[in-house]
């Protein structure tokens, strides 16, 4: 086999190697993986398109410009990111003669800004190559803000997770009219503000929205504008479910309820109830009868029946739900009394609900009734014969 035609490398676990002497010319994928001690790459061939560098704490430089790559994936790498981000930038900006590729993914985990050096400093993305599709941020405590400006037009799917200082993600990119997925995780500073989010009025093309353990979050962005959201996930977000309504009283509205007017959404994952039962007294309510998939993951419900108007929800507000799920409830003592009013349910699973004894009346329409692992022994002696039910672990 002729080495330099080589088209794909992968070099793995190798703790010894200190460096590698040189790469095939026509190599089109490199991937580097846990070599501990490897401190010297060589000069990046100009038909590389796929870069991975994952677990490499020595190897502290790229070389040269990674203009021509499509994909760029570094994970605890030596280096610090920002000269590799400095040269997307300037290479975006000028006419590489033979270059014919950009950037389309980019990840970075758990990577220094500078070379061992935290300081913090925002993400200008507008600064990187216009073509970026994919971007993934994970672990990166010197993040405070993601920025987005008009030139990245092609923008679809944006992942952050674990940035314990990301204090705010810019209007523009979560309006952007190319954004389709929006998935945001273990972020414990992130805030958004009620005026500017309220301030657009037009929505982009986005069709999931995850936000997960954000704690400081009293605000959504204004959901309405999104026309095209199919998937909604809240959890872990406290704040986000009730803040001061403008009505006497002291009354108490949920801001997540503004969603539940998208009539495209089809899927919901929640750990509190009352994100949707907010909807009930409002005309949003019709817009729960389009949903398809409801599930109650990890629900702080703790001893306490459902209340009237979680009761409510599920005797009147879910004709089209066909799956629902109650995962990881551990407090849960009982499923709400109306399921048999669910007359379009087809499927429900009981995960790991260890204090649940017993069923509701369920519906007829019902196929299928899955019990996964951890949950009440009664419910396999008092259902193990019936054909509905499934149970695992």
């Amino acid at each position: 086999m002729d080495a330099e035609r080589l088209h794909s490398l992968e070099i793995v676990d190798c703790r010894n190697l200190q460096q590698i002497p040189s790469l095939p010319r026509m190599l089109g994928r490199l991937v580097i993986k846990g070599c501990l001690n490897l401190s010297e790459v060589p000069l990046l061939p100009l038909g590389l398109r796929g870069l991975t560098v994952h677990g490499c704490p020595k190897l502290v430089q790229l070389q040269p410009v990674v203009s021509h790559l499509e994909e760029l994936d570094l994970k605890d790498y030596g280096g610090g990111v920002e000269t590799i981000l400095s040269n997307m930038s300037s290479s975006s900006s000028s006419n590489i003669q033979g270059v014919g590729f950009v950037l389309r993914i980019l990840r970075i985990a758990r990577c220094s800004i500078h070379d061992g050096c935290e300081n913090e400093k925002e993400l200008c993305l507008d600064k990187l190559m216009t073509s970026l599709t994919h971007l993934e941020l994970t672990g990166l405590p010197w993040l405070t803000s993601v920025l987005h400006g008009p030139n990245l037009t092609a923008l679809k799917d944006v992942r952050i997770e674990n940035c314990e200082n990301l204090r705010s993600i810019g209007n523009s990119l979560v309006y952007s009219s190319s954004l389709k997925s929006l998935c945001i995780t273990n972020c414990p500073r992130l805030t958004v503000q009620q005026q500017q989010a309220d301030d657009h009025r037009e929505g982009g093309v986005m069709e999931r929205l995850e936000v997960r353990g954000c704690p400081e979050l009293t605000w959504l962005w204004n959901l309405n504008c999104f026309t095209s959201v199919r998937e909604l996930t809240v959890k872990g977000c406290p704040k986000l479910t009730l803040i001061k309504s403008g009505g006497g009283g002291g009354r108490r509205r949920l801001t997540v309820a503004n969603a539940i007017s998208i009539t495209s959404l089809r899927s919901v994952t929640i750990d509190d109830l009352s994100l949707l039962t907010a909807a009930l007294p409002r005309r949003e309510s019709l817009c729960l009868n389009s949903l398809w998939s409801l599930k109650i993951e990890e629900s702080t419900k703790d001893e306490k029946p459902f209340t009237a108007e979680e009761e409510e929800l599920f005797q009147h507000h879910l004709t089209s739900l066909t799956s629902l799920r109650f995962l990881s409830c551990e407090g849960l003592p009982s499923l709400p009394a109306n399921l048999e009013n669910l007359s379009s349910l087809r499927e429900l699973y009981i995960d790991h609900c260890p204090k649940i004894e017993s069923l509701p009346n369920l519906p007829a329409s019902l196929e299928q009734v899955y019990i996964i692992g951890g949950c009440h022994p009664r419910l396999k002696e008092k259902y193990g014969n019936d054909e509905k039910f499934h149970f695992w672990g």
